[in-house]
């Protein structure tokens, strides 16, 4: 049993998922397609699995991934990902990065760098997307280089009643950004970056700029 998770947008239309399905030995091997309406299909982004009575797993796996090498290099790169890409309405608290936390250190610099352990932490405890809460301390801190990130160890704008927050450490800081967001935007409701924006943040295009910085990792998966 070989389980191959596509997020494949908008390729039907071309032909390349019909190629790429048909390419397949139908007569021994079942393809089925959990939570996707496969019928002519706009979007496919859920779980495909394909068991293979009559061939062995490297057989079929090798059969794909030629496949995928003779596709075009955007269905490709669609392919290798393991959940839709991000945006503005994704709900941040169902979906989560399932990648090596070390992967996430390559796009944090200034105060956040080294940092992306903390973030996968806190996407543990608190059930928030680990890109989410990257998205937002990149933006709120300037990529790590603000004057409050610098300072006080605060990279994501968060405010008391007498300021900008001073931590201890970033790791501090990101825990509290994740509890935040839990508690005060998600347990009221606001799951997606849509919504959290209009609370979170004065600026009207805050939730695209989350989700840019979000796609950035998804699309070096």
């Amino acid at each position: 049993m070989i389980k191959i998770y596509p997020r494949i947008q908008n390729y039907v239309k071309t032909g390349t998922v019909a190629v790429l399905m048909s390419m397949i030995p139908l007569k021994s091997t079942t393809v089925k397609c959990i939570g996707s309406t496969y019928k002519a299909a706009s979007r496919i982004t859920d779980i495909v699995e394909f068991s293979t009575p009559a061939q062995n797993s490297n057989t079929l796996a090798c059969v794909f991934g030629s496949m995928l090498a003779q596709a075009p290099k955007k269905a490709r790169k669609a392919g290798q990902h393991k959940v839709p890409l991000p945006s503005v309405n994704m709900d941040i608290s169902k979906t989560k990065y399932e990648g090596d936390p070390q992967f996430l250190n390559q796009f944090l610099k200034g105060v956040l760098k080294g940092k992306g352990k903390a973030f996968y932490k806190a996407q543990n405890k608190y059930g928030i997307n680990a890109t989410f809460l990257i998205g937002i301390a990149i933006q709120e801190s300037g990529h790590g280089s603000s004057k409050i990130a610098r300072e006080l160890n605060n990279v994501g704008g968060m405010r008391g009643k007498k300021g900008y927050i001073r931590y201890g450490s970033v790791p501090e800081c990101i825990d509290s950004i994740a509890s935040n967001i839990k508690y005060n935007y998600v347990d009221k409701g606001m799951r997606t970056p849509a919504q959290i924006g209009k609370k979170y943040a004065k600026d009207p295009k805050w939730p695209q700029k989350i989700v840019a910085h979000m796609r950035k990792i998804y699309d070096n998966q």
